[in-house]
């Protein structure tokens, strides 16, 4: 007989599997709206014109380069259902807002569905002692991130307070650093209901803590997989949880936090590992594992297999003997 959460990860494996199937031609054959943004271009002005269209799903391809402007999704932009924002790598398209206080904004009463792919949201020119990467204000639907970097901001990197029932966070081959948390969910309404799915990404030197819950009163499940944290005050805190509400912590590489878990965490702990994941740069930002790193080879064994064909390794990207590297990023259409 399987557990609840059992069943919940081959939900989670079946998914990642999928993911890892998708190509470009889906993008660009199966979606009606295409917008591509070049490095003279304005990301926002995309998202602005993709509601002066009345279009209610679109992808906006992102060329190389610094955009110096924050996104917002408010409930005024009400055509829109799923908008898909796809960079040209991590290290690539990078949003660095000049003043202001967040990255991106998501504030919409209805319902939306967000993809963020391949770039970094970068707090180092913010000018406000407020700062959040991402800030999932109020929103019902599904805010999904994928091989994005999130640092430098004077709050959270990744933040949902307020909500409605039906907010949903997925976070795959994300890095979130230099934060002063990494995620948190903090909910301020009694029919929020998030649900938070953390799968394969590192969180190094978020302050206070690289994943924060705070109080979710209804039943709220994250579970939180494959992970490294390393260098927060508290790796994963949970606090003032409902009795319905749900924290699973497994097969993450927690190391270097003053405290690795805080409160009420389930799972079975002794899946993690507190070993040093032997960055080859961290101090540049380079996050990818040295080949005698304890992460290779140690995440949860029902997640897809490497692109080498050996088990899951834990973090956001994937060791394939030569090199640490991502998972393959669609390019932008012609």
């Amino acid at each position: 007989m399987k557990t609840a959460h059992q069943v919940f990860r081959m939900i989670v494996v079946s998914f990642l599997v999928s993911l890892a199937f998708s190509t470009k031609s889906a993008f660009a054959e199966d979606l009606p709206c295409v917008i591509k943004v070049d490095s003279n271009g304005s990301v926002l002005g995309a998202i602005n014109q993709v509601e002066q269209m009345g279009a209610e799903t679109c992808t906006i391809w992102v060329a190389p380069g610094t955009y110096h402007e924050g996104l917002l999704l408010t409930s005024d932009q009400s055509h829109i259902k799923n908008l898909t924002i796809i960079g040209s790598g991590m290290d690539r398209t990078i949003l660095r807002r000049f003043g202001g206080d967040s990255g991106m904004y998501i504030n919409v009463t209805g319902e939306i569905n967000v993809t963020i792919k391949n770039l970094t949201f970068d707090g180092t020119e913010t000018a406000t002692n407020f700062s959040i990467g991402i800030w999932a204000g109020h929103m019902s639907g599904t805010l999904k991130l994928d091989s994005v970097r999130i640092t430098n901001y004077r709050n959270e990197g990744v933040a949902m307070g307020g909500g409605y029932s039906g907010s949903i966070l997925e976070m795959y081959r994300c890095v979130v650093d230099h934060n002063n948390s990494g995620v948190m969910t903090s909910p301020d309404r009694y029919d929020y209901e998030p649900q938070v799915l953390l799968v394969n990404n590192t969180f190094v030197n978020n302050t206070y803590a690289g994943v924060y819950v705070f109080n979710p009163i209804q039943a709220s499940h994250i579970n939180i997989v494959n992970n490294v944290i390393v260098g927060s005050q508290n790796g994963i805190e949970a606090r003032y949880l409902s009795s319905e509400s749900r924290v699973f912590a497994e097969y993450n590489d927690l190391f270097g936090n003053n405290v690795d878990v805080v409160g009420q965490i389930l799972g079975d702990p002794i899946t993690n590992i507190h070993a040093d994941p032997r960055f080859i740069n961290p101090n540049a930002g380079n996050y990818h594992l040295r080949a005698n790193s304890p992460a290779i080879n140690a995440g949860d064994p029902l997640s897809p297999r490497d692109s080498n064909g050996t088990r899951s390794d834990i973090g956001a990207f994937s060791y394939n003997g030569l090199a640490r590297t991502p998972a393959p990023e669609p390019q932008p259409l012609p």
